[in-house]
């Protein structure tokens, strides 16, 4: 009986310390526009625009990349990402406030910004796919 405690108990610990990857397939990339910006958030109320759980940056050096993030919690997320073609670090936008650079969200598509509950997957595997059509 005691065995079966303690093991019990084990299994509980390492289910809660398992960590997981998301890897984010980015199509529709301009080759060698700038850097392509994504972030990966777990804060509703930073999304899409404000501090990243995680950010990364890559060249956009092809029109399919893929940006792995490792060692996460399982658990909710959501992705909001852009291809900074001028490379100054902002979502450049018309006198109207439209985006004039491609830019992407993980989730169901949606016209105008997105709200959490929009971009929100949920992390329950050891590695997860999402693919995210720029435009």
């Amino acid at each position: 009986m005691k065995k079966a405690i303690i093991l019990a108990i084990l299994l509980g610990f390492a289910e809660g310390s398992i960590a997981s990857s998301i890897t984010v397939v980015i199509n529709g990339i301009d080759v060698n526009k700038g850097d392509i910006r994504v972030g990966l958030f777990d804060n509703p109320k930073e999304f899409p625009h404000g501090k990243p759980k995680v950010g990364k940056t890559i060249v956009s050096s092809h029109p399919s990349l893929k940006v792995q993030f490792a060692d996460l919690p399982q658990g909710d997320y959501a992705i909001a990402l852009f291809q900074d073609a001028n490379s100054n670090e902002i979502l450049d936008k018309n006198f109207l406030g439209i985006p004039k650079e491609k830019y992407g969200f993980s989730g169901k598509k949606v016209i105008g910004k997105p709200d959490f509950a929009d971009a929100v997957f949920t992390l329950k595997t050891d590695e997860q796919e999402i693919l995210i059509e720029i435009d």
